[in-house]
């Protein structure tokens, strides 16, 4: 219910436009971007959309911060407590960057802890169906 975070999701990775990007940010009140992708490159300085969403904003003549996460990996579920925790993150005075949320990374120490969040609301019965 924090009424200062937001959420862009790229449809379209490639061709990158730099001027839908940045038209589709408010950058006057804009305070940090975290770039969550389900790509993991060791050998680079960043994941690709990491890279070009951070070229953007350096363009455009954003000097917050810009943290560079993964999500997802080994098919892992994106559930609303990795959320939090990716927020929580980018709001704190020294955020941890790059990230991993959802996959304890015990070499490296990137792992976002998170506690598992209830959405639903109490009384609301969820099932799942499988079938032809």
């Amino acid at each position: 219910k924090d009424s200062e975070i937001g959420m862009l999701k790229v449809r379209l990775f490639r061709p990158w436009s730099f001027e839908r990007f940045v038209a589709a940010l408010p950058l006057s009140t804009l305070k940090g971007v975290a770039v969550c992708s389900k790509a993991k490159d060791n050998a680079a300085m960043g994941e690709p959309l990491f890279m070009d969403v951070a070229a953007s904003l350096q363009k455009a003549g954003f000097t917050g911060p810009v943290l560079n996460g993964r999500f997802g990996l080994s098919s892992k579920d994106f559930v609303p407590g990795m959320v939090h925790a990716i927020y929580q993150n980018l709001k704190s005075p020294k955020p941890q960057d790059p990230f991993t949320v959802g996959v304890e990374d015990d070499m490296l120490g990137y792992s976002l802890s998170y506690q598992p969040m209830s959405t639903v609301p109490k009384g609301t019965t969820q099932c799942i169906f499988w079938g032809f």
